[in-house]
């Protein structure tokens, strides 16, 4: 009834209920299947490229909004264009536009396509746009060529407006983003951001016989602009978004949205979400209904797959007026796609009283939320040896017969708890499925209990990425390899249960540890006099994790520490065998601290830095030789940049602006001699931080190549004529 056939020249949801009707006669769940299948089809096929899920077959929007489906991540639209005039003469665009000008946007497609326009105007910052107000338009028209217009703000004094457009051409194809920028003038003013004139003064009038002479009348005063709305939507990356969502849980300060469709929101969402989808905001008949539904006293957080459709839910939200001013707005830049590629949970909805397959992520979502929370119970249906193998941390083992047998079923689920959401798992997702329904057909949980159960079991966690954790024993040495050690200590930064002690020298530790570890050598675990202050430093409700280089010191430092007799009896503590040559041959990361100003250090020293700091793209290196010398060997992820822009007073201070401000910089030469001074000019200008690192190779990469190290070359195709010393340094 709803569908817009336009594109199609055809009515393809009358089409749908047809068959429905149809095939009433035919109550085989394969026809309604079939049924839901064709009608889904036909309605994506109405509008290929956006639509907005309002329940089976109630509508195929005509108001494209969200991209669906099978499009590739965004890229350039050189093919489309602007054409930008100005107020009511038409002047064309050259250069500024003014505080309260009409800006009239014309937008040509190479192609008709569906096409989302958003348009904003505001003050700059370092992230672009800071609000200020925003036009949309969203045509499912399919035409080559639509207009828009937008008036620019009078509190943007010097800032830009922009205009975005998002288009795709198919249900498969690639979706096209080009944004216009145009610049605000800080000088000028039209319309009602104007000034009311000055009235001219009245001249004094011609002296007459009167004694007193007339007085000069006083100009009336300016009139002051009417103030415009203020609002404020602000895009906030994941981080951020993920600061306001814990705040508003602690302190019920803010108002999460999301503005996709009910079947993505139940797929998963971010905790705490209300669904609103953008079709309600974006209806003239629905949308005041739903923001009267918005809280006027929190800060309302947008978020859709994207970042487009909430941005144009939010900007609907303050067009309806009915919104306080000053109010608090932000928006997902890039959508649940970046807080998902952040690392943040989603979960998915389960319904009270029944029984929910998740896949791995939504286990992990409603694990990790429900963890923080208490509100998590994870059942292991497994046996217990392979539960002592590895399993999701926080879990219990209740093995799958316990609900199987008729005679325990009754007392096994008497033990679970009420009031936390129940997480079933075990190897493929079978085992668990069956527990969780016979602990459901038993009727003593409560009526809104929610219970899930991981489909494909820990095969699909383990598939995602996820981590399993070995059974600790407690009041006793667990050896672990270098991938149980890594998975405690990822699981306990995150759950905080994990306390990581190297007991190596200060110098060892130094040069690169485990971030978060404490150092804690050796020699005061072995000393009588020490031993107990030592020890009275140790957490005693954290699990004890003890590494050193191969093994054997942390192993000794873990004994002496639990033979004293002052841990708890139900203490955790685990030794990482092998230790660091195990845990860097398997890739783990280390970290190194590092001294602020200029150091000068051994190769060796200097390829540490190198190996450690790069797990987080963390160095910059700087080869100051000359571009021959370069392009014969240099090290692998070096820069050129030859010691004559360093030694130039004119060339200088371009060469340390190039340098980046939130990385280690590494200088090096041939003999360390010139990348020494160049790193002390460098040091010299105060163009870099004041807790800058900057270290120089002592004896330059003559010491590199004399410890072994490699270096690679910069090679041009093609046949190159070269002399003895390249080519040596080539096979080399």
């Amino acid at each position: 009834r709803n569908c817009d056939a336009r594109a199609t020249g055809r009515s393809p949801c009358t089409a749908v209920f047809a068959i429905m009707a149809s095939m009433r006669q035919y109550p085989a769940s394969t026809a309604v299947a079939a049924a839901f299948l064709l009608a889904a089809a036909l309605c994506v096929h109405a509008h290929p490229t956006y639509f907005v899920t309002r329940g089976f077959a109630s509508s195929c929007t005509s108001f494209p909004m969200q991209p669906y489906g099978f499009h590739s991540p965004p890229t350039a639209d050189p093919d489309t264009t602007f054409s930008v005039s100005i107020g009511t003469t038409g002047e064309m665009y050259s250069g500024a536009v003014c505080a309260g000008e009409s800006v009239q946007i014309e937008v040509v497609y190479p192609q008709s396509s569906e096409a989302l326009l958003v348009a904003s105007a505001g003050e700059l910052d370092g992230n672009g746009i800071t609000a200020g107000c925003s036009n949309r338009r969203a045509d499912p028209s399919r035409s080559s060529r639509r207009t828009m217009t937008l008036t620019v703000p009078c509190d943007v004094a010097d800032g830009m407006v922009s205009l975005t457009s998002t288009r795709a051409t198919g249900f498969s194809s690639p979706y096209y983003q080009t944004t216009l920028s145009l610049n605000v003038d800080a000088m000028c003013a039209t319309g009602t951001c104007a000034p009311a004139p000055m009235p001219s003064p009245v001249p004094s009038p011609v002296p007459s016989p009167v004694p007193s002479p007339v007085p000069s009348p006083v100009p009336s005063p300016m009139p002051s602009p009417p103030d415009e709305p203020i609002y404020n939507i602000t895009n906030v990356g994941p981080d951020e978004f993920a600061e306001l969502q814990a705040m508003g849980m602690d302190d019920n300060s803010t108002f999460i949205i999301d503005v996709r469709g009910p079947e993505a929101f139940a797929a998963g969402h971010i905790y705490g979400a209300l669904n609103l989808p953008v079709a309600l905001f974006n209806n003239e008949t629905t949308v005041n209904e739903t923001v009267a539904m918005l809280p006027v006293n929190k800060v309302l957080m947008f978020y859709c797959t994207q970042g487009i459709a909430s941005l144009s839910a939010a900007t609907s939200a303050i067009d309806s007026g009915l919104l306080p001013l000053n109010m608090t707005i932000v928006n997902l830049v890039d959508g649940l796609n970046s807080w998902i590629e952040a690392g943040y949970p989603v979960v998915p909805t389960l319904t009270e009283g029944a029984l929910t397959n998740v896949t791995a992520m939504q286990f992990n979502g409603l694990r990790s939320v429900h963890m923080a929370m208490d509100t998590a119970y994870i059942v292991d249906v497994r046996g217990p040896m392979a539960f002592d193998a590895g399993h999701i941390y926080g879990a219990v083992n209740i093995p799958a017969a316990m609900f199987d047998s008729p005679m325990r079923r009754n007392a096994t689920v008497a033990m679970l708890p009420t009031d936390k959401v129940l997480l079933f798992y075990c190897t493929m997702g079978v085992a668990s499925l069956r527990a969780a329904t016979a602990a459901l057909a038993t009727g003593l949980l409560p009526s809104n209990v929610s219970i899930a159960n991981l489909e494909d079991g820990l095969n699909s966690w383990v598939e995602a990425g996820y981590l399993v954790l070995p059974s600790l024993f407690p009041n006793r040495i667990n050896n672990v390899s270098a991938d149980n050690f890594y998975a405690l200590y990822e699981e306990g930064m995150v759950f905080n249960f994990s306390y990581v002690i190297d007991v190596r020298t200060a110098e060892a530790f130094d040069a690169g540890h485990i971030m978060g570890a404490v150092n804690i050598p050796l020699a005061m675990f072995e000393d009588a006099d020490m031993l107990n202050d030592t020890i009275a430093m140790l957490p005693t409700d954290k699990t004890l994790m003890f590494y050193c280089t191969m093994g054997v010191a942390s192993l000794r430092a873990a004994t002496l520490a639990l033979s004293s007799g002052l841990l708890p009896m139900d203490i955790l503590l685990v030794n990482l065998e092998d230790g660091l040559v195990s845990w860097m041959d398997a890739d783990y990361p280390l970290v190194m601290d590092h001294t602020p100003g200029l150091s000068i250090i051994p190769a060796e020293q200097f390829k540490a830095v190198i190996d450690i700091e790069n797990h987080s793209n963390n160095v910059y290196i700087v080869d100051v030789r000359t571009l021959s010398q370069y392009i014969q060997g240099h090290i692998e992820g070096a820069e050129n940049i030859p010691v004559i822009n360093f030694d130039d007073p004119d060339l200088i201070q371009g060469a340390v602006e190039a340098l980046p401000t939130d990385k280690i910089i590494m200088f090096y030469c041939t003999s360390g001699v010139i990348s020494a001074r160049a790193a002390r000019a460098t040091m010299a200008t105060g163009l870099l931080p004041e807790d800058a690192v900057v270290y120089v190779m002592e004896s330059g990469i003559n010491a590199w190549k004399a410890a072994g190290y490699p270096v690679v070359m910069d090679h041009t195709p093609g046949l190159s004529i070269i002399p003895a010393e390249q080519f040596k340094a080539v096979i080399d």
